[in-house]
């Protein structure tokens, strides 16, 4: 199962990790939606 998370009240990064790894990083801004999260913690 997967997580994403900002990990900081300021503008970091959006992180998403899978099994306690970090897998993927995008900018403070990004905007995900589920097709693009699911596609994410699929590809690894």
């Amino acid at each position: 199962m997967g997580t994403a998370t900002n990990g900081t009240k300021n503008k970091g990064s959006w992180n998403v990790y899978k099994g306690g790894k970090l897998i993927k990083s995008f900018p403070w801004d990004w905007k995900p939606n589920s097709k693009e999260v699911k596609k994410i913690i699929n590809e690894k």
